[in-house]
């Protein structure tokens, strides 16, 4: 589904850009996007080899990639996972920025409707000044 209608999109010479959350790589839909957002998780994980795939084939086909990073605090908003996924980036992608995102909890409501537990209920929401915590942190593990 996807092909074709990147392909019907392009015949009108209209840009495509993909947002995945990476852990599909298939070089065929790379090839077709002529651009990629990639939302990385890493608030349950340290491990972000899953990853590792996607990236390579991204790089591989020069893909103009852009990766951001849902912030959500007290899960993701470590130094320590902070460094982890600075590393992890610019062993890909050495010039790359991460776009870093504030945790909202918009389908908090969604959860409550459908009687199923929102696991991040208790969490609060990012606040900027989140945002310039690991903006800061990210800059500094990779210096």
């Amino acid at each position: 589904f996807f092909l074709a209608l990147v392909n019907g999109l392009r015949e009108h010479k209209i840009h495509v850009c993909a947002e995945t959350n990476g852990h599909i790589c298939d070089s065929e839909l790379i090839a077709a996007s002529d651009s990629i957002l990639c939302d990385v998780k890493n608030q349950e994980t340290d491990d972000l080899s899953a990853y590792d795939p996607f990236f390579a084939e991204c790089l591989r086909q020069g893909k103009d990639l852009q990766i951001t990073n849902v912030i959500v605090p007290g899960k993701n908003d470590s130094e320590e996972k902070i460094t982890n996924l600075a590393r992890f980036v610019k062993k890909y992608f050495p010039a790359h920025k991460v776009k870093f995102l504030p945790f909202r909890k918009l389908c908090e409501e969604k959860y409550r409707e459908l009687n199923q537990p929102f696991a991040y209920a208790e969490i609060r929401e990012a606040e900027n000044e989140d945002l310039d915590k690991v903006e800061n942190l990210f800059d500094i593990s990779v210096d």
